[in-house]
């Protein structure tokens, strides 16, 4: 990665945005990039499979996104306002990691921001099942943020495999090297405030 162009925020169902879209906002501000504010929601009070579907169901489903959508989009206005290019996208699809990343796929970004969270009875695991699966699977390079500020200057840490030689893996240990030095690169605008 030699420029960052596009950042896609995974946001999760509690559209707190914290951690996550903060990060991106500035990152995005630096690089002159644009965002997508990302959320896949499902409720599974509203999952059909135990009832009959109905067309209760669809609606309850589709005014349960549009009110998600909207409040993504309130989410975004602060953020076009600064003057950054803010893109939203609501999807009411299940498994989350799937959801995720069918989205970078279809917008093809260049890095995706996620915030990191724990259950409080594994207070020492710091990744849920969601972003394991997106670190084995995701197609570019992934920033996984902890829900404090970033230090100024802020760090950043890859994960490579450095035993290995000559074998696939390899060849992504570089561009999880070459990820880290254009994200280093860049010097988050502390003007840039998510709401």
């Amino acid at each position: 990665m030699d420029k960052v162009r596009s950042i896609l925020v995974a946001l999760d169902a509690s559209l707190d945005g914290g951690p996550a879209l903060a990060k991106a906002a500035r990152l995005a501000a630096s690089a002159r990039a644009g965002l997508v504010l990302f959320l896949c929601d499902f409720d599974q009070a509203m999952e059909g499979s135990h009832f009959h579907h109905t067309e209760h169901l669809d609606r309850a489903r589709a005014d349960h996104l549009a009110e998600r959508s909207a409040r993504l989009e309130a989410m975004a206005a602060p953020l076009r306002e600064q003057g950054l290019d803010v893109a939203t996208e609501a999807v009411y699809e299940n498994p989350r990691h799937e959801s995720i990343l069918a989205a970078v796929e279809r917008r093809k970004p260049d890095l995706v921001v996620m915030a990191t969270h724990h259950h409080a009875w594994l207070e020492k695991a710091t990744l849920t099942a969601t972003d394991w699966q997106l670190v084995r699977a995701c197609p570019v390079p992934l920033l996984l943020v902890k829900d404090r500020p970033w230090s100024e200057p802020y760090r950043v840490a890859a994960a490579v495999d450095p035993g290995h030689s000559h074998d696939e893996t390899e060849v992504m240990d570089h561009a999880i090297l070459a990820a880290l030095e254009t994200l280093m690169a860049l010097e988050p605008s502390p003007g840039c405030r998510a709401p």
